[in-house]
């Protein structure tokens, strides 16, 4: 299934990736558009993280959050998980610290060396997140 996005991908941009391969789509195809797309006439694709989205921001949760409650996801090492990113990626009331301090600077976008987006790079990557975020993946992946 094609997962469709905007580009210049943040912290909530590249975790929902990992997210989907890992526990919802194993064979997903991230497709990342530019920022004024016309969203509501992308039908091709399953949209998240743009304005107006089911799968997208809604008050203090992040698209994260939003995947996790659409798919069912209960997990508790993904709750955790979902905690960091929205501190990371948003500014909640009660910011988890290890997102605090994934938050890219103002105007930066998370890409690889090439200037390509990686969307399947981040979490978990600190100490923390590895021992307290384990969860098993889809079969096979």
């Amino acid at each position: 299934m094609k997962w469709i996005t905007r580009e210049k991908v943040k912290v909530d941009r590249v975790a929902c990736p990992w997210l989907i391969k890992k526990f919802i789509d194993g064979d997903a195809e991230f497709v990342f558009l530019p920022h004024d797309t016309d969203w509501a006439s992308v039908h091709d694709g399953t949209l998240y993280d743009v304005p107006g989205c089911e799968l997208g921001h809604h008050g203090e949760e992040v698209s994260f959050d939003a995947i996790l409650r659409k798919y069912g996801l209960t997990d508790p090492s993904l709750a955790l998980l979902a905690q960091i990113v929205r501190a990371a990626d948003s500014h909640p009331n009660d910011p988890h610290p290890e997102g605090e301090r994934l938050r890219p600077p103002p105007g930066n976008s998370m890409v690889t060396p090439s200037g390509f987006p990686c969307p399947t790079c981040v979490p978990p990557s600190t100490p923390l997140r590895r021992q307290q975020c384990t969860v098993a993946p889809l079969a096979g992946t």
